[in-house]
């Protein structure tokens, strides 16, 4: 005979849809009772960014002799994660069938986010160029192959993304009222795994990185610098080599979803860059 009180226990389980996004032991979460949507994810992150900005901009007028780029460095960032919610808000842009098509819940439910690849092409050339002017590197032709390195290695890293994305055509299964639920969506991507990786772009990106910072050390003139000068040579260096490097690898080895990455990305977005504007606006 059937045991009652198994069935009814089985009745009564819940299924296991989702799986909280948490950051260090730490609920991500903008409400508690909430489970985080990608809309409120766009929002909460572009909200403080344009604050920094805002007010990073009102300290640089105030102070002639504080430093422009890092300020400028922000824009791009802020401007990532406004189109970002405009796409989510308006819906696709372009057509699936012709070479424009942006789609940014696609984009997260397969893995990859050309966008972010986009504007950090502007950022991280920024920020680099701040760090090469603190190290004493001045020439335009230095600058200028600065830049282009930098679009090489970033456009290498949103490849990597790209040839290693989920095998996934469509999210309806991750909408929540009308919202794509990067809880439901991370619990997904911790069953689906990667059958086959592709390194080659990551391993570019990386060597190009580790060449590029050691050649900008190396050559660097000894002089005196501003007072927070090494500070912001070591934030520039963990957000813009460092970090991405470790979340790449880690990404690629299944030790974190893309939700998680791009969670881990916003967290440093926010952090990172501010501290090197309060750094040169000192």
């Amino acid at each position: 005979m059937e045991d009652p009180e198994s069935k009814n226990t089985l009745m009564t389980e819940e299924v296991m849809n989702s799986a909280p996004l948490t950051l260090c032991n730490i609920l991500v979460r903008i409400k508690s009772d909430q489970r985080l949507t990608m809309q409120d994810f766009c929002k909460c992150t572009g909200a403080m960014l344009m604050l920094q900005m805002v007010c990073a901009t009102g300290v640089r007028f105030m102070r002639p002799n504080a430093y422009w780029l890092p300020v400028l460095a922000l824009l791009p960032t802020c401007l990532l994660y406004v189109v970002m919610y405009l796409n989510l808000m308006t819906g696709p842009w372009g057509s699936e069938s012709s070479r424009f098509w942006c789609d940014v819940k696609i984009m997260y439910v397969r893995g990859y986010n050309t966008i972010r690849t986009i504007t950090r092409m502007c950022s991280i050339s920024l920020l680099f160029i701040f760090m090469n002017q603190l190290l004493g590197h001045t020439q335009t032709l230095v600058t200028s192959i600065l830049i282009l390195i930098i679009m090489v290695i970033e456009w290498q890293s949103g490849l990597a993304e790209n040839v290693n994305q989920y095998d996934i055509k469509a999210f309806d299964k991750f909408m929540e009222d009308g919202r794509l639920c990067l809880e439901t969506l991370h619990f997904f991507q911790l069953q689906k795994k990667t059958e086959t990786l592709h390194w080659m772009s990551f391993a570019i990106a990386s060597f190009v990185k580790v060449y590029t910072v050691t050649s900008i050390f190396m050559t660097a003139d000894g002089g005196t610098g501003p007072v927070f000068q090494i500070p912001m040579v070591v934030l520039i260096t963990m957000y813009s080599i460092l970090l991405p490097t470790l979340l790449d690898f880690a990404y690629l080895k299944a030790m974190s979803t893309f939700c998680q990455l791009e969670v881990i990305r916003a967290v440093a977005d926010v952090v990172f860059p501010c501290l090197v504007v309060v750094f040169s606006l000192v």
